[in-house]
């Protein structure tokens, strides 16, 4: 900007100072600089604009704001101008409480509020000097509410986004959105930057490695057979990254005493070439040796692997009800598990393969259901011998956000190859499906 208004050269622009020339500097003497918060004070400086950015993003720290400190400063010495001008920018952050969220946001919520009171002739006007200007570019608050539209609609984004298609495509909403399933970016970081929605993101411990051991027995899906009553959910991710490629078994029977008994059990596949550049090799070669984890051949997994595996139970006696999958991963193995159902004589796959939500409130209730079968006087989970099962859960954390206080299972590590939690996630889409569907007598 500077740039286009400057036609005669007579400014002097440099990484830390923008002023004038040599030449000039005898009749003015006005300058532009950055200011960093903390360290030594700014006093004095008769500011004309003070410009702050990213405000929304600073804490408390011990009850004060250094950021909050420095624009104060700034704009207290403002007094003698005839028009100083404070302009401000920012995001949604991810802090529990800072000046921005607290204090400004609110008073900017009640301003528009009045004005559109004054609008419909239902109050007074309060701002008669017109001294001030908001752009808020968030959803309402009806928005915030309904997670899965917020991240879906893209009218909503066009509202909250008046550049995109210009500097934003609807491409990077999406795949900022799969890498948030995925694990590689955290909900918080999605929601307040890219939806500008505040979140009091908080991560918690949630089960470790030596609470899964007791629980874990010398069996597998094999013996979960439908002539002892059980009946198996399957949670479905065959996410085309690094991650594994997960079928995770839920299977579910009444109980000696009245209440559901449940068992967990898993097939993974790694890639043969993710299997090959991983820091963590000779663990998932020893997991291959034992049958725990099996590899799919060349870059892109195989979906008749899972077939083949399904064919298998199918033939032992197990009794399947539903798949779950992520609707947002790739459809070819979700198609091709249709095609087979349907040669098997489901005349509507589509009844018993469904998509499950990957939100925070889609996982929440699964998340405290399978903490109170684990943590039970008497566990009412059980997991097969499987030696991955202690590595998967210490590898969990809890992404919680303090809005709704929902909660959901993720890599407590997102960036680290040696870090996966998929079959604990797919175990919990198998709750998320025997809770939809309790009580249904339909079966494959």
């Amino acid at each position: 900007m500077l740039r286009d208004v400057d036609t005669e050269h007579r400014f002097r622009m440099t990484a830390k100072v923008t002023d004038w020339k040599p030449q000039y500097r005898n009749i003015r003497n006005a300058l532009i600089m950055p200011l960093t918060a903390g360290g030594k004070a700014k006093d004095g400086p008769f500011a004309e604009l003070v410009n702050w950015d990213e405000l929304g993003s600073s804490p408390y720290v011990n009850g004060k704001s250094d950021m909050m400190g420095l624009v104060n400063v700034m704009r207290s010495s403002m007094g003698p101008r005839r028009e100083g001008l404070t302009f401000g920018t920012t995001t949604a952050g991810t802090i529990s409480n800072g000046p921005f969220p607290d204090e400004i946001l609110p008073g900017l919520h009640e301003d528009l509020l009045r004005e559109l009171k004054y609008e419909t002739g239902e109050e007074q006007p309060t701002l008669s000097s017109d001294r001030s200007l908001c752009l808020l570019l968030e959803p309402d608050e009806w928005e915030k509410t309904n997670e899965e539209y917020l991240l879906t609609s893209k009218e909503l984004r066009s509202k909250i986004n008046p550049m995109l298609g210009i500097t934003c495509q609807h491409q990077f909403y999406e795949d900022s959105i799969e890498d948030m399933r995925k694990g590689k970016m955290t909900r918080a970081e999605v929601l307040s930057k890219l939806f500008n929605v505040y979140q009091s993101a908080t991560v918690t411990e949630w089960i470790n490695a030596e609470q899964i051991r007791p629980l874990q027995r010398d069996m597998s899906i094999e013996d979960c057979k439908a002539a002892q009553g059980w009946l198996v959910f399957v949670g479905l991710d065959f996410s085309q990254g690094d991650d594994l490629h997960t079928a995770g078994y839920l299977a579910v029977r009444r109980g000696m005493r009245g209440g559901y008994e449940y068992f967990g059990d898993f097939d993974a596949w790694v890639k043969e070439d993710v299997l090959n550049k991983s820091s963590i090799r000779p663990l998932y070669e020893e997991w291959v040796r034992k049958g725990f984890l099996h590899v799919s051949q060349g870059k892109v997994f195989q979906p008749s692997l899972f077939i083949q595996r399904l064919d298998q139970l199918l033939q032992a006696g197990v009794q399947f009800q539903f798949f779950g999958y992520d609707s947002y991963q790739s459809a070819d193995p979700i198609n091709t598990l249709k095609a087979y159902l349907n040669e098997k004589g489901v005349a509507e796959p589509d009844k018993y393969v469904v998509p499950v939500s990957q939100t925070n409130a889609a996982f929440n209730p699964a998340v405290d259901q399978m903490t109170y079968c684990i943590n039970a006087p008497e566990p009412m989970l059980h997991l097969s011998r499987n030696t991955m099962w202690p590595w998967l859960f210490q590898n969990c954390v809890l992404d919680s956000d303090l809005r709704y206080e929902n909660k959901k299972m993720r890599k407590r590590n997102p960036g680290s190859d040696s870090c996966k939690v998929d079959p604990v996630q797919c175990l919990a889409m198998g709750y998320i499906l025997c809770s939809r569907y309790e009580g249904m007598t339909q079966k494959l």
